[in-house]
């Protein structure tokens, strides 16, 4: 249906730059949750009691640790930000400058749930099915 899923979620939707009409990228719906596979997502959030959440993305190399305004739950969001980067070497950024309506987003801001989103890779999505083995076997290197 031409809605990009991570950016079909109400956390910061009036801040992100989403497209007004069906794509591939930033198309963040006619309203939150308006897709089916962001209303699935938000019914098993909210079945279990996370403790944390971690979202993977392939396109790059980075950790995205925070959104709002809530102290406590964005520290604890960089303290598993930190520990994920001791496996891979990817740098953190906190929320200043990137786009709100995702999973991250919504999961710190509404649930208050410490959250990352860990975007792999260097190449665009999908990755290359060998840049996918190399952070496969980089990543058991840590272990």
């Amino acid at each position: 249906m031409g809605v990009d899923i991570n950016r079909n979620l109400p956390s910061g939707r009036e801040d992100a730059d989403l497209r007004n009409s069906p794509s591939s990228q930033q198309y963040g719906g006619n309203k939150a949750f308006s897709s089916s596979e962001a209303a699935a997502l938000r019914g098993y959030t909210l079945k279990y009691p996370f403790d944390a959440t971690i979202s993977y993305h392939a396109n790059g190399s980075i950790i995205y640790y925070e959104f709002g305004n809530n102290r406590e739950v964005n520290d604890q969001s960089k303290s598993l930000a930190y520990s994920v980067k001791g496996c891979t070497g990817y740098p953190l950024y906190g929320s200043n400058g990137v786009e709100g309506a995702g999973y991250k987003d919504w999961t710190i801001d509404e649930l208050q749930i410490p959250s990352i989103t860990i975007e792999i890779g260097c190449g665009s999505a999908p990755l290359d099915k060998q840049e996918i083995y190399s952070i496969f076997f980089a990543t058991l290197m840590f272990y």
